[in-house]
């Protein structure tokens, strides 16, 4: 599995946890570099190896746990500025959602004053619908005692 879809599988805590052990391999490499000066020491002693190869070996040594340690140091600073990194990420998107959240406040807050002003208009409608039907009933009582009155006269006359 590579590495990079490792990450994806894994939650932001789990992955940077993997990180240190990084460190870990790097301090041992260290470990086993030191080892290598004891038994060098050992191995020259037995095997009488000359003072210029032991030289050499040393001078080689101390370069290479120098570039060790070298790497632990980068390492560790990557470490720090990805640490640094997912944490502005993590504002980043806090930041974002609470954008989110407010412009959804907003949409809502505009969708409550649209409905605000449509019950208002509602309400004006029903209120001019009771007057109309008001004076459609009075209109209606008036025909109602007006016509007969007004067909018996016209027969009479």
């Amino acid at each position: 599995m590579r590495f990079a879809s490792y990450l994806r599988e894994t939650t932001d805590r789990q992955a940077y946890r993997a990180h240190p052990m990084a460190l870990h391999i790097q301090y041992l490499a260290i470990a086993v570099a030191d080892i290598l000066r004891v038994h060098e020491r050992k191995v020259a002693k037995i095997c009488r190896i000359t003072a210029s190869v032991r030289e050499s070996f040393q001078c080689q040594h101390q370069n290479i746990s120098s570039e060790l340690r070298n790497h632990v140091q980068t390492t560790q600073k990557l470490l720090d500025f990805s640490e640094d990194v997912r944490s502005m990420y993590d504002d980043i998107l806090k930041l974002r959602g609470q954008e989110l959240l407010h412009e959804n406040g907003l949409g809502l807050a505009r969708i409550a004053q649209a409905n605000s002003t449509e019950t208002k208009l509602i309400v004006s409608l029903a209120d001019q619908t009771a007057q109309d039907s008001r004076i459609m009933r009075i209109m209606t009582l008036i025909a109602m005692i007006y016509l007969p009155a007004n067909l018996v006269l016209i027969l009479i006359v």
